[in-house]
């Protein structure tokens, strides 16, 4: 393939093959990001409680998965808790960049309190 087209279609004129392939490509974006990510250092700038909770209990599991995988003498990647992992972490990143914009948008920038 060529490069990337990614405003070629609108998202109604995707086809199944294309929709999943640009979820791929988004989760992968989204995985290179967090593999520089300072986890605490991110987390600590977060105002939404939910979300809060959430990636504390993903960061939580990950530890869990990570310590099993050593108990077995693997690298604790792959399978189908890896990748549903990676699919909690997509779906958090998306909350914090929708929450974003929210803020952004509905209320003019400003964060009262």
């Amino acid at each position: 393939g060529g490069g990337k087209k990614k405003d070629s279609k609108p998202a109604w004129a995707l086809t199944e093959n294309e929709v999943a392939q640009q979820e791929a490509e988004a989760e992968d974006d989204l995985l290179a990001f967090a593999d520089g990510l300072d986890f605490d250092s991110f987390v600590s700038q977060l105002d939404d409680v939910e979300l809060l909770a959430s990636l504390q209990n993903m960061k939580e599991a990950e530890d869990i998965r990570v310590q099993v995988a050593k108990e077995k003498g693997d690298s604790g990647f792959g399978g189908a808790a890896d990748k549903a992992w990676r699919r909690n972490f997509v779906r958090a990143m998306n909350h914090v960049t929708m929450k974003r914009v929210q803020l952004g948008m509905g209320d003019g920038g400003s964060r009262g309190g």
